[in-house]
C-alpha cells in the first residue's frame, strides 16, 4: 500500500516534514545569526522583513484567488493582530514564533486535509484543525526541549505555550478566510473544506 495516494498529498507531506527538519536544524546556528544581527542593530529590521514577506505572500494568495473585500478585511485584521502581538513582545526574536508556527500549522493542516480527502477519511477525521494544532504544539515542545540541551539556547515553557498560541491564531484566521471565500460568489476556486 503506497504511503501517498496523490502527488499533492506527497508534496504537502514532504514540505511539512522538510519545514520541521529545517526549523529544528536551525536552532543552534540561528542564535548566532540573531546575535550578529543584534550587534549590527539589524535584528528588528530583519524580523520586520520576515513579517512583511509573510503578509505579501498572504496578499498574493488572496489576489490570485480574486478574493472578495471581506477576505481582504480578514487579512487586514490578521495582520493588525499579529503586528500588535509582535510589538507587545519585549524580546524581538520571540516575534519569529508567530510566523514560524503560523506557517508550520497551516502547512500541516493542508497536508492533513489532503490525506483525509484522498483517503476518504472525512467521517473518521473529525477535525483537521485539532490534529494540526496538536502536531504544531508537539513540535513546539520538541523545539524547546532541544533548545534546553543546546549550549546557546534555553528551555522556556512559556515559548511552548506561545508556539501553540501562534498556531491557533493562524488556524483561526485561516478558518475565517475559508468561510469568507466559500460564501462569496464570484471569487476564485477554493478547495473544499476538509
Amino acid at each position: 500500500m503506497p504511503w501517498f495516494r496523490s502527488l499533492r498529498e506527497r508534496r504537502l507531506w514532504i514540505a511539512f516534514v522538510g519545514a520541521v527538519v529545517v526549523l529544528l536544524a536551525a536552532l543552534y546556528p540561528l542564535q548566532f545569526v540573531l546575535d550578529a544581527l543584534r550587534t549590527r542593530n539589524l535584528l528588528r529590521f530583519a524580523i520586520g522583513g520576515v513579517f512583511l514577506s509573510a503578509a505579501i505572500l498572504a496578499a498574493v494568495a488572496l489576489a490570485r484567488r480574486r478574493a472578495p473585500l471581506r477576505a481582504w478585511l480578514v487579512l487586514t485584521l490578521f495582520v493588525t493582530v499579529y503586528a500588535g502581538l509582535a510589538l507587545a513582545m519585549e524580546v524581538p526574536q520571540e516575534r519569529l514564533h508567530l510566523v514560524e508556527y503560523g506557517a508550520l500549522v497551516l502547512l500541516g493542516r493542508a497536508a492533513l486535509a489532503e490525506s483525509a480527502a484522498v483517503r476518504a477519511l472525512s467521517g473518521r477525521v473529525s477535525s483537521v484543525d485539532v490534529w494540526a494544532l496538536g502536531a504544531a504544539t508537539a513540535i513546539g515542545w520538541l523545539d524547546e526541549a532541544i533548545q534546553g540541551i543546546l549550549p546557546n539556547r534555553i528551555y522556556d515553557l512559556r515559548d511552548v505555550a506561545f508556539n501553540a498560541l501562534a498556531a491557533a491564531l493562524a488556524l483561526g484566521f485561516a478558518a475565517v478566510l475559508r468561510k469568507v471565500m466559500r460564501t462569496s460568489p464570484g471569487c476564485g476556486k477554493e478547495p473544499a473544506e476538509r
